[in-house]
This record gives structure tokens, C-alpha cells and sequence, in this order.
């Protein structure tokens, strides 16, 4: 199967709306541990998580990874 075909947009809606959920209540437990000054999630998806973390807490310095199979208007962060 190739890579794309895993990843339909549907996949992707449907996580956002688990991702968000999650993020809100794990996130402030890990910031209230480590107070971050930067951020990296590797399998970041559309970035739901890091959007998340950068408006709770205005963390700037965050990178997200993840493979070629997601467009740039897919993301909730900035494409560089």
C-alpha cells in the first residue's frame, strides 16, 4: 500500500478531534513538570499538539515532524 493511501483525510479529521481533547488535558501536566523553553514532536500529524502547547502556554520554539503524505493546508501550525 503506498504511503498516501494510509492517510486519507477522513484519518486526519477524526484524530484532530482525539488529539485536541488529549492535548488540553496532558499538556498542562508535562508543562507544569518540565516548563519547556522549546518543543519538538516527531509523528506530529496536522501539529494538533504543538498548536495546542504554543497557545496554552506561548511556547515559540516548536518543531513538528512528520512524512510528505500531509499537504500544508492540513496543518494547524506553520509550514516551513
Amino acid at each position: 500500500m503506498v504511503e498516501a493511501e494510509k492517510y486519507k483525510a477522513g484519518f486526519f479529521d477524526e484524530m484532530e478531534i482525539n488529539s485536541l481533547r488529549s492535548a488540553k488535558v496532558v499538556l498542562p501536566l508535562v508543562n507544569n513538570l518540565l516548563h519547556p523553553g522549546s518543543v519538538i514532536d516527531v509523528g506530529c500529524g496536522t501539529g494538533v499538539w504543538l498548536d495546542t502547547w504554543q497557545k496554552l502556554f506561548e511556547i515559540e520554539n516548536f518543531v513538528g515532524v512528520d512524512g510528505p503524505y500531509l499537504k500544508p493546508e492540513m496543518l494547524k501550525i506553520p509550514f516551513e
